[in-house]
C-alpha cells in the first residue's frame, strides 16, 4: 500500500514556520523515503489539509497520515482537522482508502533531549561559569485558554528542572495565561540566583522571539544583575525529526502506546535520576 505523510502546521503565512516546517520535512524525507511527504497548512487559502489530500490522492496514494506538526494543538485546531477528514469521506466516498491522524508531540522524550541540547548550548555560549545550582529555569509557553495545554508546558518545565538540576524553575506564558514572562522575571530576579536560562518551548521563534528580547532588555537595565540567557527553540535538533518519525510508525504499526513520561518509572531521559526505594514496585506493564 502507498503511504503519504501530510505534514499540518499552523500558518504559511509565517516566514519562520514555513522555514522550520520545510527543513522538518526535507529531513524527514531523507529518514523516511519510502513515504511521499506533503506540507499543509490548517489556516491557507490555497494549501490547506484538503488541498493536501488532493494532492496526494492524485498520486495514486492509498493511505494518508495527517502528522500535525505542533507541541500543543487545541481542541478546536483538533476538531477542524477531524471535521475535514469527516466530510472527505461523506464527499468523496473513497474506495479502499485510510485516512488517519497521528497524535502531536506534547511530552515526550525526544522533545526533553531537544530541551536538553538548546540549554546545553546556551549555557556553553556564557561568559562566566555559573553552577546550575544557582541558575534557574524559565520556560516559555505560548499559552491557551484551555488548562490541558498550559499543563504540558508546565510539566516539561518541572522534568527539565529537576531533570537537569537548576536551583528553581518558572513555568510562564506569552498570551492568554497566567503568569506572564514578566511577572516571572521580576519573581526570578527577587529569589537571588546567579543566572536565568530562558527556554522558548517553540518548534520555532518568530515573532515570539522580538516579545521576549524585549523583556529581557528591560530587566538588563534593572537594578539586579542576573546572567540572562535565551536558549534556542528546538527546531534546529534531530530529535524533532525522530519524534515526527516515531509518531507515524506508531501509526502504521498500530502500537501507539500510552504516554509514559509522566510516571516514576519511565525511561529516564536527562541526567539526573530520582531514586527510588526498594520496596516500591510498579505495577503495570513496560511499554
Amino acid at each position: 500500500m502507498k503511504i503519504g505523510i501530510l505534514l499540518c502546521g499552523n500558518r504559511d503565512l509565517d516566514s519562520d514556520e514555513l522555514s522550520t516546517l520545510t527543513t522538518l520535512k526535507l529531513d524527514l524525507c531523507s529518514r523516511m523515503p519510502e513515504f511521499i511527504t506533503h506540507l499543509s497548512w490548517l489556516e491557507s487559502l490555497d494549501n490547506n489539509i484538503q488541498t493536501g489530500i488532493n494532492h496526494l490522492l492524485k498520486l495514486g496514494l492509498e493511505h494518508i497520515i495527517i502528522l500535525p506538526v505542533m507541541l500543543v494543538m487545541s481542541a478546536s485546531k483538533k476538531e477542524k482537522i477531524e471535521e475535514i477528514m469527516g466530510s472527505f469521506f461523506v464527499n468523496y466516498n473513497p474506495n479502499n482508502i485510510k485516512l488517519e491522524l497521528a497524535s502531536i508531540t506534547e511530552v515526550d522524550s525526544n522533545i526533553l533531549l531537544a530541551a536538553e541540547k538548546s540549554i546545553l548550548e546556551a549555557e556553553s555560549t556564557a561568559i562566566n561559569a555559573v553552577s546550575r545550582d544557582q541558575s534557574t529555569l524559565i520556560l516559555i509557553g505560548e499559552g491557551s485558554d484551555e488548562p490541558r495545554i498550559n499543563a504540558n508546558a508546565y510539566k516539561m518545565c518541572r522534568m527539565i528542572w529537576e531533570g537537569m538540576g537548576f536551583a528553581w524553575g518558572e513555568a510562564c506564558y506569552l498570551e492568554d495565561a497566567s503568569p506572564n514572562l514578566r511577572s516571572s522575571l521580576r519573581r526570578v530576579s527577587q529569589i537571588g540566583y546567579k543566572r536565568a536560562i530562558i527556554f522558548p518551548y517553540f518548534l520555532y521563534g518568530g515573532s515570539y522571539f522580538s516579545m521576549i528580547h524585549e523583556e529581557i532588555k528591560i530587566k538588563r537595565e534593572g537594578p539586579i544583575d542576573i546572567d540572562y540567557i535565551i536558549a534556542k527553540p528546538i527546531n534546529a535538533y534531530r530529535e524533532v525529526v525522530n519524534s515526527l518519525e516515531r509518531r507515524i510508525k506508531e501509526i502504521i504499526r498500530h502500537n501507539g502506546n500510552m504516554n509514559c513520561m509522566e510516571c516514576g518509572y519511565r525511561e529516564q531521559v536527562l541526567e539526573d535520576a530520582i531514586e527510588k526505594s526498594e520496596n516500591e514496585k510498579h505495577d503495570h506493564l513496560p511499554h
